[in-house]
C-alpha cells in the first residue's frame, strides 16, 4: 500500500545525502569513492598520474584488458583529474578494437557527458557512428557466442544517440537516413517517416535532403491501401513529389518522382470517382455526384476514371435535363432491397413543373 508519508521521508532523505559541491554530476556520474566529496582536482591529479602511467605502459605492451582496467580507474575513482578524460577515451579506443562495442558505447557516452569539451570529440562521433553500423551489420556480434544476428533495435538507439550529441555534424543526416532505412526494414513505417521528415526540416541542404523527400513520397504512398480509403496519406505523398521535382529538377530520380506523382494522382481520382459514384447510385444525389466527378477530372484528367466521370457527367445533364427543377426522383430505403432491378431515373414520371421536391414522395420504379 503507497504511504505518502514514508515518500516523502525517503525524498528528503536522499536530498541531504545528494553531494553538493560544484561538480556533484560527475561524482553521481562515475563515483563509487567517498574521498572523492573531500578531494580537490589537483589531489585528484596527483593521485591519477601513476595509475594512468602504468595504464599506458600495459596498453603498449598490448596488454588490453589490464589497461583497460587501470583505465577505468583512472576516471571512477579520479573524476574531476586532469588524466580523467584521456582515460575514459582510452578505454573506449580499446574497446573498440577489441570489437567489444558494448563497453566502447559505455565509454565514449560518458566521455560526451561528463567531458564534452575534450579534444577528442570528433574521433568519438566517428566511433558512435562505427558502433551503430556494427550492430546493423551484425559484425562480432552473436547469440549465445555463436550465432550471428543483427541487433537493428541497438543500432537505431545509437544513430539517435548520435544525432542527439552532435545535431550539427555532418553524421547527424546519415544517422537519420540510415535510422530511416532500419525502420522501414522492420516495418515500422511511423519511424522511418519520421527520420526522413526531420532530415527534411532539420537539414534541408544535405545532399541527402533530395533522397529523403524522395523516399518520404514513396513511403507514404506505399502505405496507402486503396483509393477506397482515406486518401490524407496520398495528398502528403503528391505534395512531396511536387516539393521534389520544385527543388530539385536537376536530380536524376526526376523521372522517378514524376511516375510516383502520377500513380498517386491516379489514386486520389480513383477515390474521388468512388464517392461521386457512390452518391449517383446509392443516393439519387447528382449534385454531390457531379462535384466528386468534376474533382475526379480536375486531379487526373487522363486517367482511367476521369475518363469514367466524363461518362457520369453526361448521364447527370441528361437527367437534369429531363427535371429542370433538380425535382429527381429519390428512393427510400426500403426500395434499394429489390437489388436485382435496375434503376433509371430517366424513366421515372416527370412531375408537374410547380411541384416542389419532396425526397422519396416519387416511387421507384423497377426497370426490366
Amino acid at each position: 500500500m503507497f504511504r505518502p508519508i514514508s515518500a516523502f521521508l525517503a525524498l528528503a532523505l536522499a536530498t541531504f545525502l545528494l553531494p553538493t559541491n560544484a561538480q556533484a554530476f560527475l561524482w553521481g556520474l562515475f563515483g563509487r569513492d567517498e574521498q572523492w566529496r573531500t578531494q580537490d582536482p589537483i589531489a585528484q591529479s596527483e593521485q591519477a598520474r601513476p595509475i594512468m602511467e602504468q595504464a599506458q605502459q600495459a596498453e603498449g605492451n598490448g596488454q588490453w584488458k589490464k589497461a583497460r582496467k587501470l583505465y577505468d580507474k583512472v576516471y571512477n575513482r579520479f573524476p574531476a583529474s586532469e588524466q580523467a578524460a584521456e582515460a575514459v577515451y582510452r578505454s573506449g579506443s580499446i574497446s573498440m578494437e577489441r570489437h567489444k562495442w558494448k563497453d566502447a558505447l559505455a565509454s565514449f557516452h560518458a566521455l560526451l557527458q561528463a567531458y564534452p569539451e575534450s579534444p577528442h570529440f570528433n574521433e568519438v562521433i566517428t566511433n558512435f557512428f562505427e558502433i551503430a553500423a556494427a550492430y546493423e551489420e551484425g559484425r562480432d556480434i552473436h547469440y549465445l557466442w555463436v550465432f550471428k544476428y543483427y541487433d537493428t533495435r541497438k543500432a537505431i538507439g545509437v544513430y539517435e544517440t548520435l544525432v542527439q550529441m552532435a545535431p550539427y555534424s555532418d553524421y547527424a543526416p546519415v544517422s537519420l537516413m540510415r535510422v530511416a532505412m532500419l525502420c522501414r526494414r522492420d516495418n515500422n513505417s511511423i519511424g522511418a517517416m519520421d527520420a526522413l521528415d526531420r532530415i527534411i526540416n532539420n537539414y534541408p541542404n544535405s545532399m541527402l535532403a533530395a533522397d529523403a523527400t524522395l523516399l518520404l513520397a514513396d513511403y507514404l504512398s506505399e502505405d496507402v491501401d486503396g483509393p477506397e480509403y482515406d486518401q490524407g496519406a496520398t495528398r502528403e505523398a503528391m505534395s512531396y513529389y511536387r516539393d521534389f521535382l520544385t527543388l530539385y529538377p536537376d536530380n536524376p530520380a526526376v523521372a522517378q518522382s514524376e511516375k510516383g506523382l502520377a500513380k498517386t494522382r491516379e489514386t486520389l481520382a480513383q477515390s474521388k470517382f468512388i464517392l461521386g459514384e457512390f452518391f449517383y447510385k446509392y443516393r439519387d444525389d447528382y449534385t454531390s455526384a457531379a462535384v466528386f466527378f468534376n474533382d475526379t477530372i480536375t486531379i487526373a484528367p487522363e486517367s482511367q476514371s476521369a475518363d469514367k466521370a466524363r461518362d457520369y457527367l453526361a448521364k447527370i445533364e441528361q437527367i437534369k435535363a429531363r427535371f429542370p427543377e433538380n425535382n429527381w426522383p429519390v428512393r427510400r430505403d426500403w426500395q434499394y432491397l429489390f437489388f436485382w432491378r435496375k434503376w433509371d431515373p430517366m424513366k421515372a414520371p416527370v412531375p408537374p413543373p410547380s411541384e416542389e421536391r419532396t425526397e422519396g414522395a416519387t416511387p421507384a420504379p423497377a426497370a426490366s
